[in-house]
Formats: structure tokens, sequence, C-alpha cells
């Protein structure tokens, strides 16, 4: 399953699943259908110290609503 789930909490949901394997490497198809959540996802990779893809950043200059988390 490659789409991206619902929310950015059921998304670390199903990444913690994975843990188990030694190298994770998570594919997501996060589009414009998405972006509201676009500002917290970022945030999330940013506590994990990932890679934020510089697409994901403008799309969350473009988006309306996604805050950080509480």
């Amino acid at each position: 399953n490659y789409d991206f789930l619902n929310n950015c909490e059921d998304y670390i949901h199903h990444i913690g699943h994975m843990r188990h394997e030694r190298y994770l490497i998570h594919y997501t198809y996060f589009t414009t259908d998405n972006s509201k959540s676009a500002r917290e996802l970022i945030y999330i990779l940013c506590e994990v110290k990932a890679d934020v893809p510089q697409q994901l950043e403008e799309m969350a200059m473009y988006s309306g609503g996604g805050g950080g988390r509480s």
C-alpha cells in the first residue's frame, strides 16, 4: 500500500509496525489530495531527522490546513 493513509496518526502507526526491519525505507504517494496534512507530516519528518522533499515543502506553503501537532 503506497497511498498516504487518512491522517498522520494512521501513517505513523503503519510505519511503527515496520520497525522490525533493519533499514526502513517507506515510499508513499503524497498528492495534492493529501495536502492538508503536509505541514504535520513535515513536522514529524523533522522530529525524526528524516529528509523532507522539496515538493512536500512547497505543498505545505500552498495548503490551507494541517498545522503542527499539539
